[in-house]
């Protein structure tokens, strides 16, 4: 097992042979490189029905990546089934959460509180050790638009860096 280079951006370990050697995978994992947002959305669902359900992690990274492509696109409210299905595949997957809490923030109208419970699953999770300002940054975010004030609850925990 070995970390596949830019699959670590949500920290997944996954086999590297498992990647490159089933064609749709491959073909999903070089669109997402490339930023071909559009085809990769549409390789994507196949890939993800090809990847077995005792692959959990490899799973939500594929959710993961969908939901990213929709996010470039700005089609948020599309990215939403995506990363909720992510936090399915794979519960324990602090960048599931993650994304989920940028979907419902980035919905119209957004929903922050959701997005901060999100936020908070996700720094309670690790997501990624040197990505946790960012998730505390928008759990913030989300908590002023929210109306949770300042000083009110774990986000301010989450506001001050703490995870």
């Amino acid at each position: 097992m070995e970390l596949v280079k830019n699959l670590p951006s949500h920290n997944v370990i996954v086999n590297k042979q498992r990647v490159l050697h089933n064609k749709q995978l491959k073909q999903f994992y070089q669109l997402c490189m490339q930023d071909s947002y559009k085809k990769a959305l549409k390789v994507g669902p196949v890939a993800l029905s090809k990847t077995p359900r005792t692959e959990p992690a490899l799973r939500s990274w594929v959710c993961y990546k969908l939901v990213s492509c929709h996010f470039h696109l700005k089609q948020h409210e599309q990215a939403l089934p995506m990363a909720i299905r992510a936090t399915r595949e794979d519960p324990s997957g602090g960048w599931a959460w993650f994304n989920l809490g940028c979907s419902r923030g980035n919905l119209s109208p957004p929903d922050h509180d959701e997005a901060v419970q999100c936020f908070e699953r996700a720094l309670k999770l690790k997501a990624s050790p040197h990505n946790n300002k960012n998730v505390s940054r928008r759990a913030g975010e989300s908590a002023a638009e929210s109306g949770r004030g300042q000083g009110q609850g774990p986000t301010a925990h989450a506001r001050a860096g703490g995870a």
